[in-house]
Parts: structure tokens; C-alpha cells; sequence
């Protein structure tokens, strides 16, 4: 209610409390209002409330205006002669001493002077109880509504839940200041979406508003309240272009929606409905929009309850997962923890896993969402870790990926993993995704993609707040649990090989015959790496000829014959007496090194040279012709160190049997001479001399020749056989 007023004459406001106006200085005591402003309530005096006694004897024209004027100055002068003290002449008696009127008529003028004074007073008194009544009643709506503010406060304290407290709110709002409907509309927190959180219409109705306003927000007056951050009234929502007609609330004539917020925050949107024009002034608006202040912090209040413990249940649940990753044997029991995780949360959200140059879907989660809807997700999808890695800023934990950025920048380098990776947005049914990648050694390992908020009012809700912060640190727990179970495993690999290594060792040592060796160790190999197709080459540098005595492929010993050294991968590694791996595109990657594939095409590819004493003697090839990146580092340095010990072994079993066949030579001639020496005659010797070369020799045929000329010059007989 306002203190202000116009005066009736000259149209200046005044306060309703002036006597006179300051500008035309009209008597404003018992002036009339002027059409829609509210009556002074002041006291009025009683001169004011009829007609002078002049005014009406020259009105009803019994005496004239000279007259009156004549009367008047002899009254003046009367007074100022008398003083303040002295007697003073009335008007009347002056205009009748004058003769100007009769005592009779006078006091018949003055009679009804008196009744209609009367008269006067009683109905200024009716209208000051009017206006005492009205302002009364305007104070006791004024007060109904701080009274209703404060309890509405008091409800919103004392409400033992978020929900509760909403609900009790908007009914008091309607029923105590007798609004048509009030609702609450608050910004999910996950979603970013505006969403119906209480109203006074009855449960069926609000269901169905529910549901009706999620594709009409954009253009409402109560998500213009949203956007602004400020009020916004409609007086009459029929010349209000922002307004929604909506079925179930016909009877609106006029509607206030004001931003719940603190601060800058907006957290929601009161919005109130009228069935009358005009029903919110500017009090009103006031009143509204301090219990909405007053719901913002409960609100909020409400919320850091609810985080606080929301934030403890999860930091509990990751404290526990993090415990299950330490005890994790296994990469497979990590991403088994990992999902576990995800599906307890309320984020749309897929757990990838490297596998060669693509990624296995290990698990969805899509809360809300119908139960078939996971069965719709991809066992593999195509987008190479690599270069999804090469996509994240370096040392940035969490990668936004919009869908527009997908089909733009990204889609414009004509990577066709891009238009792939833009279906995850259709299968979690978002418009942004955030990846938090696992890390192993600079590798990526595996991908958290999950659902980002993305509504028109998502940013206010992200803003200021990291709400990937508990799925970084599961990554980070994963990535170190990853990074120890590889350590360890390294460790063990180590052992063993070198457990493997010695038993090897001992192994070979104990075999001389080169059959038996590299059948040795083959099987060694294989126990240690598995199956795997194994060659093994001798190489004699005095004719530049490579010897295969040993080969196993696809499952059998093979024959290959010998070959000059030449341009195979073996011939790179005798030349270059340095280890290869070839893990992918093996005979890509031998025709860029200069080299043929000598025979079947093999996936994953490993040689190593057999070196002693800095010659080559050799080379061990293994390959895998069903699987790629079979072999790594790791394999290459442990293989490599084998084949110091095998050169030595082989190097030995070589010398061992030419030692042998020199004295199995040895020993034949001195067993020939032997029996020569003991012949009787030349034609025993030659006999002799012949079968034995013969048999040892496995010869068909033998024949000794002699030079019988030289013999018949010496004198001596010629012989032949």
C-alpha cells in the first residue's frame, strides 16, 4: 500500500497526509480522490465539510457578492481594532445590522448550516470507517502474506526432506495467499533438465504436467526465469507471448514465475498461477519472491545434506572398490571392479577395453532406460586406441566430446573411426560424453564413457562443480593396480624366464647330437612361449650358405632346402646380426627392410642370430601365422639372451661332430693299416684293402688300380682288380 496521492486539482502527486498541495496551494483537506487512486485518510475540518455562510446567502441570493465583501472588510477591521483579546462581530449580525437581511431569514440560513454540518460529519464518519476498514483489511492481507512467508519458512525448516518440504510449500502459498496453483521447478543436478518437483494440484493432474512440460520448457515464461536469473509477471497472460496454455490450468488469468536461486546459482523456478488480472503487484512479487529466497537456501541446504551423504556412500563404495582392485589378481578382475561401479551409479555410461586396434565393449550401464536397451550395444567398436589417445590433451584427465564436434573438427581429418565413435552418443542417448581414460605406460588400456548433461540448463549445474572427480580416481586406482599387476607380472615373466633360461641351459648342455638339440630346443621354447611355428638356420660364411637342419610349421617338422644368403628376414638378421620383431603387417614391414617372405605368410614374426666368438653361426626364427602382436619386447630380450647359450650349444654340437667323424676316419685307417700290414701277399692286401673301404665307405662298387708299367720297369709283376 502507498502513502501517495494526487491532488484533484493540478494533477501533482502529494502525500496523503498534506493539507494543502505545494503548487496550487488548493485546500486538500476535504478534496475527493481522483478515479483509481486510493482516499487520504486525514482528519477534515468541519468549515471544510459544507458551504460558508456567505457562499450560500449569496447562492440562494439573498444578499449580494458587494455586499458580503463589504461585511467581511468591516469584520476585519472589527478584529484588528478589538485584538486578540477583544469582542469579535459576527458576519451575521454584521449583515443585519446593515439591514441586508432579517434576523429571521439568518437564522433559518444558519439552522440548516447546522443540520447539514451534522449530516456532513456523519457521512465523513461512514467514510472514515470505510477507509479505516480498508486499510485494515489491506494490512491484514499484507500481514497474512509475512505471515505466511514466515511460516512458510518455518515449514521449510522444519520438514524433515527435500520433497516434503516442497510439497507443503506450495499448498500453504496457495491456500494462505489464494493463488489458483503454485509449483516448484527445480534443475536436475545429473541431467541439467527442469523438472516439476511439487505443486498444489492434485497427484493425477501433476503426473500429467509432468510429463507435458518436458518438450514445452524452452519457450516459457518459466524457463525465461531460468535463463534471466530474474522475475518475470504476467498481468494478463492473454497479451503474454511467453505464456503456455496449459489444459489442466484453464482458469489462469495471470501468472509469476520467479528464479529460485543464491547468487548467481539458479536452482529452480517458483511458479504461481492466478485466476484474476492483475493479481500480483508489486507487494505481491516482493512477498513471492522473498520465500523463494527463503526456499533457494533450504534447497541448498537440503542438497549439501543429501551430497554429504551421497559423497560418503560413494567415497565408502570407492573406498571399497579400491581395496577389491588392490587384492585384484588379474586385469580381467580390474574391469570387473570397474563395472561394478559404474552399474551403482546413476550415470548412463560404457566401460571399453583395448583389444589390438579396436575397443570390446565390456559392459553398459543405462539406468532408466528399458532392459532391452543394453542388448543393443556393440561387442566391438572400431576406433583405434592410438589415435583416440592422440585426440586427448596431454595430462588432462576427463576428454567432453560434444556430437557438433564430432561432425565437424573431428569429422573433417576423414578418419572413418570418427563417424563410429559418434554412435556412443546414440547408444547412451546424450549429446555429450565424457571419457576418463585408464592408463597403462602411455597406453590406453581402457575407456570410462560417460553420459554428460547437456540440456539448456546443464551449465548451470556443472559449473563450479567436478562431478567426474570419483571416476577419475577410479581410474587412477585402476591405472595403478594395472601398472602393479604388469610390474609383477613382469617380475614373474622374469622369473621364470630365468628358471627357464637355466633348465634350457642344462638342457642343451647335456645334448651333443644336433637332432636331439634343436629338438630340445624347440621344446623348450615352447614350454616357455608356447605353441609357436620354430626354424632354426646354420649359416657357413666360407660359402655364404644357409642351412635349415631344423624347421617345425603348422604343426610338423618340415624339409627346407639349403639357400644362399641372400634377401630373407633371415638373411637380415646374418647380416645385420641384430634381433627383429615384426608384431603386425609382417610382410609390409619386410618388404619396407628390403626382404622376402619365404614361405607361409606369418602374423607375428621373431628372429634372433646365433653369435660366437662375434660370428654368425646361425639364426632362430619364430612366428605365430594365426595371431598378431604375438611377440613384444619382452619376448625379444629373452629369446635374444637364449641364444647366446644355444650359439654356444650349437657351435659345440657342430664341432662334437666333426670331431667324431675325424676320429671315426682315424680309427678306420688304423684298423686298415692294421689289417694290411698283416696280409701275406699284394693280392690279400688289395682284397682286404677293398672291402673295408667299401663297407665303411657303403660303396657298390670298389676298385684299386695300380701302374703296372712303373712296375715291369722296377722288375716286378703287374697286377689289377
Amino acid at each position: 500500500m502507498t502513502d501517495q496521492s494526487t491532488c484533484p486539482h493540478c494533477g501533482q502527486p502529494v502525500n496523503i497526509y498534506m493539507q494543502s498541495c505545494p503548487l496550487c496551494h488548493a485546500d486538500l483537506a476535504g478534496a475527493q480522490p481522483v478515479t483509481g487512486i486510493r482516499s487520504p485518510l486525514v482528519p477534515t475540518s468541519p468549515e471544510g465539510l459544507i458551504p460558508r455562510l456567505g457562499d450560500i446567502l449569496i447562492e440562494r441570493k439573498l444578499i449580494s457578492r458587494q455586499q458580503l465583501e463589504a461585511a467581511l472588510a468591516r469584520q476585519r477591521e472589527s478584529i484588528a481594532q478589538a485584538g486578540s483579546i477583544g469582542r469579535q462581530i459576527l458576519l451575521g449580525q454584521i449583515l443585519v445590522e446593515n439591514g441586508w437581511i432579517t434576523r429571521e431569514v439568518l437564522d433559518q440560513v444558519v439552522t440548516e448550516q447546522i443540520m447539514g454540518l451534522h449530516s456532513a460529519l456523519q457521512e465523513n464518519n461512514r467514510k472514515l470507517e470505510q477507509r479505516v476498514q480498508q486499510r485494515t483489511g489491506d494490512l491484514q492481507g499484507r500481514l497474512l502474506q509475512i505471515r505466511t512467508a514466515a511460516e512458510i519458512t518455518q515449514v521449510a525448516i522444519s520438514a524433515s526432506n527435500l520433497e516434503e518440504m516442497l510439497s507443503r510449500t506450495v499448498k500453504l502459498i496457495a491456500e494462505r495467499l489464494n493463488y489458483y496453483c503454485a509449483s516448484i521447478y527445480l534443475i536436475n543436478e545429473m541431467s541439467g533438465a527442469l523438472e516439476l518437483a511439487a505443486s498444489s494440484m492434485p497427484a493425477s493432474m501433476e503426473r500429467k504436467v509432468r510429463q507435458t512440460h518436458d518438450v514445452q520448457f524452452p519457450k516459457t515464461m518459466v524457463a525465461w526465469a531460468v535463463a534471466n536469473r530474474k522475475a518475470r509477471v504476467a498481468a494478463d497472460v492473454s497479451r503474454e507471448p511467453l505464456y503456455w496454455v496449459d489444459p489442466l490450468l484453464q482458469d489462469t488469468r495471470s501468472e509469476a514465475t520467479l528464479p529460485i536461486a543464491l547468487g548467481d546459482q539458479v536452482l529452480g523456478v517458483l511458479d504461481v498461477h492466478s485466476n484474476w488480472v492483475n493479481a500480483f503487484d508489486d507487494e505481491a512479487v516482493t512477498v513471492l519472491q522473498t520465500i523463494a529466497n527463503h526456499i533457494a537456501a533450504v534447497i541448498q541446504n537440503f542438497r549439501l545434506l543429501d551430497h554429504t551423504r551421497k559423497s560418503l556412500e560413494q567415497s565408502q563404495r570407492l573406498n571399497e572398490t579400491n581395496h577389491r582392485l588392490n587384492l585384484a589378481q588379474n586385469a580381467q578382475s580390474v574391469f570387473s571392479e570397474v563395472v561394478d561401479y559404474l552399474k551403482a551409479s546413476s550415470v548412463p555410461s560404457l566401460l571399453l577395453v583395448a583389444e589390438g586396434n579396436q575397443f570390446r565393449v565390456i559392459a553398459g550401464h543405462l539406468p532408466n532406460k528399458q532392459k532391452n536397451s543394453e542388448a543393443r550395444l556393440p561387442g566391438m567398436i572400431a576406433v583405434p586406441p592410438e589415435k583416440l589417445l592422440a585426440q586427448m590433451p596431454p595430462g588432462q584427465l576427463t576428454f567432453s566430446l560434444p556430437r557438433s564436434k564430432n561432425t565437424t573438427q573431428l569429422q573433417n581429418k576423414a578418419n572413418s573411426w570418427i563417424s563410429t565413435l559418434m554412435r556412443v552418443h546414440d547408444w547412451l542417448e546424450c549429446d555429450t560424453i565424457t571419457l576418463i581414460p585408464v592408463r597403462q605406460q602411455n597406453a590406453l588400456m581402457a575407456m570410462m564413457v560417460l553420459a554428460r548433461p547437456a540440456s539448456q540448463f546443464a551449465e548451470s549445474v556443472i559449473k563450479g562443480s567436478n562431478i567426474w572427480q570419483p571416476y577419475i580416481s577410479l581410474a587412477e586406482q585402476a591405472t595403478t593396480t594395472l601398472e602393479k599387476l604388469s610390474a609383477f607380472e613382469n617380475l614373474q615373466r622374469q622369473i621364470s624366464a630365468m628358471q627357464s633360461l637355466d633348465a634350457i641351459t642344462k638342457v642343451i648342455a647335456l645334448e651333443t647330437e644336433p637332432g636331439s638339440l634343436y629338438r630340445a630346443i624347440h621344446q623348450q621354447l615352447r614350454e616357455l612361449l608356447g605353441e609357436l611355428d620354430f626354424l632354426l638356420a646354420e649359416y657357413r660364411e666360407a660359402n655364404q650358405t644357409i642351412t635349415i637342419p631344423y624347421a617345425y610349421e603348422n604343426g610338423e617338422e618340415i624339409n627346407l632346402p639349403s639357400m644362399p644368403l641372400g634377401q630373407g628376414l633371415t638373411s637380415v638378421i646374418i647380416k645385420s646380426k641384430q634381433p627383429l620383431l615384426l608384431s603386425g603387417n609382417v610382410e609390409q614391414q619386410a618388404q619396407r627392410l628390403g626382404a622376402r617372405v619365404i614361405g607361409l605368410p606369418a602374423k607375428s614374426w621373431m628372429g634372433v642370430p646365433l653369435i660366437v666368438a662375434n660370428q654368425v653361426i646361425g639364426a632362430m626364427i619364430l612366428q605365430d601365422t594365426r595371431r598378431e602382436n604375438r611377440f613384444g619386447e619382452t619376448e625379444l630380450r629373452l629369446v635374444n639372451t637364449l641364444a647366446t647359450q644355444v650359439a654356444i650349444a650349437v657351435r659345440n654340437a657342430r664341432l662334437y661332430q666333426e670331431t667324431s667323424r675325424l676320429a671315426e676316419q682315424e680309427r678306420l685307417a688304423s684298423d686298415l693299416t692294421a689289417r694290411v700290414w698283416s696280409s701275406p701277399d699284394i693280392e690279400t692286401i688289395l682284397r682286404v684293402a677293398l672291402e673295408d673301404l667299401g663297407s665303411k665307405l657303403q660303396a657298390a662298387e670298389a676298385m684299386i688300380e695300380l701302374d703296372v708299367q712303373a712296375e715291369a720297369l722296377d722288375g716286378g709283376p703287374a697286377a689289377s682288380g
